[in-house]
């Protein structure tokens, strides 16, 4: 082989070595994010699921009069042995495994004292002398009570039968089914427990038959939906007052579709699910009002129609069809810290340690946000006063953490580096929050107790 050739070889070599050195690092980002995937699913599987803040967060407010620089207390780094060098404190350290009985509840006195033969001395012969008592108290609960309300309907008639007035009698209380035999009490405690409790209507039945009275699951569903026909003719006037407030809080949630089978299926069941719809909440934390939205996709065309006339703040997660119902002038979006500190937070389970800074800066934010409103409920500090200290402070920490974030190089499919692009794509909606003091770093009042574990909803045939 001629030194041409073996140069030309040496060349192809080189180059198949330089290709195989980037399908190795690209093999190796691949396995990296694949490590960070399962590490997470890990820790949601069997790991500690809250985001609480961090213990050894600094107190900004000690002296609220006096202006201080804000310090990040960061976690203590371990020492050559493993061991942790300044154990943190517990977050809450009255939860010993003992709780305390309110002293609102009503109480049962009961009386335990010995028999007679022993309440003498086996020594002396003696009776015992009583030297006073202790007293421990147990948490009790009395099961379901289901009881009947008997209308006793008084009779009148004129004194001259001839005059043909008829009877006359008082009106029975206001109901919304015509001819039911549930009180509204009932009704209220079925609707709960499906809607708010996710108990089945034949686990309903189950309970009400425990305490003896025997209603059919198709009975309390036509009880159920028969209220639905009669409380959504309110849901337009409780779309309007949701609508015209302020400051808007809106999330969404997936939720199963179950409808019927078609005649002549095999089945095992009565129903099959085929579809995953959305529920959308719209919540005004100024009124405290909320109501849902049910559609059988999640266009973003959803929220834009919704939102076409409405005018205020928005706060959402970003999700493309609040951007869209925001491009509007009237409205202004804000971004929410909850949903961003997730994703970091998911990042810091895993252990990277780059994680960590941009938790506890977010948890700092929160901290000042708990100062502000207890200094709010105390009435100590005017709005104004306050709106300005929150603002003040509130900059100088978000500034640090969009200047950390943006200072942070990582790959774009690694947790971390998801979070911080989720983070830098809605930087001026994050920073919102502190435009009205009425508003929270996120919308969390939006998640019901329903989005927590949504339970699939049946449609009709």
């Amino acid at each position: 082989m001629n030194s041409e050739n073996l140069l030309k070889h040496i060349n192809e070599l080189e180059s198949k070595v330089s290709y195989l050195e980037d399908v190795l690092k690209l093999r190796e980002r691949e396995i990296d994010l694949l490590k960070q995937a399962l590490s997470l699913n890990r820790h949601k599987l069997f790991g500690r699921q809250s985001e609480q803040s961090h213990p050894e967060l600094p107190n900004l407010f000690s002296d609220i009069q006096t202006e201080v620089e804000i310090e990040v207390v960061l976690p203590a780094k371990p020492a050559a042995d493993g061991k942790s060098i300044d154990k943190p404190k517990r977050l809450n350290p009255n939860l010993n495994g003992r709780m305390d009985i309110p002293e609102n509840l009503p109480r049962k006195d009961v009386y335990l004292d010995l028999s007679e033969a022993k309440k003498i001395c086996p020594v002396t012969g003696r009776p015992l002398i009583r030297i006073g008592e202790d007293i421990t108290e147990q948490l009790a609960i009395k099961p379901l009570e289901v009881y009947a309300i008997r209308y006793h309907i008084p009779k009148y008639a004129s004194p001259d039968r001839r005059a043909g007035l008829g009877i006359f009698t008082p009106d029975l209380p206001p109901h919304p089914l015509n001819r039911c035999k549930a009180d509204v009490s009932l009704l209220a405690y079925i609707i709960e427990e499906k809607f708010l409790r996710h108990m089945p209507l034949h686990r309903i039945a189950d309970k009400l038959r425990d305490n003896g009275i025997y209603v059919a699951p198709s009975t309390l569903n036509d009880w159920v939906s028969d209220t639905a026909e009669v409380l959504e003719e309110l849901h337009p006037s409780l779309r309007q007052a949701v609508l015209e407030s302020e400051i808007l809080n809106s999330d969404d949630t997936p939720i199963d579709m179950l409808i019927p089978r078609g005649k002549g299926q095999k089945r095992k069941t009565s129903t099959q699910t085929v579809l995953s719809g959305r529920l959308w909440c719209y919540y005004s934390p100024i009124s405290k009002l909320a109501f849902f939205e049910f559609t059988k996709d999640w266009k973003n065309q959803h929220p834009v129609n919704m939102l076409a006339h409405y005018t205020g703040f928005l706060q959402s997660d970003g999700y493309r069809g609040y951007e869209k119902a925001a491009q509007s002038e009237n409205i202004i979006q804000v971004g929410c810290w909850a949903h961003a500190r997730r994703k970091f937070f998911d990042a810091e389970k895993i252990s990277d340690p780059e994680a960590g800074p941009f938790v506890l800066l977010i948890n700092l934010l929160y901290r000042i946000e708990h100062h502000i409103r207890d200094r709010l409920a105390a009435g100590k500090r005017s709005i104004e006063e306050l709106s300005e200290i929150r603002i003040r402070r509130t900059t100088r920490v978000m500034n640090r953490f969009f200047e950390k974030a943006k200072s942070t190089l990582l790959l774009p499919k690694s947790l971390l580096g998801k979070a911080i692009k989720y983070a830098l794509n809605h930087e001026q909606e994050l920073r919102n929050y502190i435009l009205d003091i009425r508003m929270t770093p996120d919308n969390n009042f939006a998640i019901s107790p329903f989005f927590e574990n949504p339970q699939p909803l049946k449609i009709p045939a």
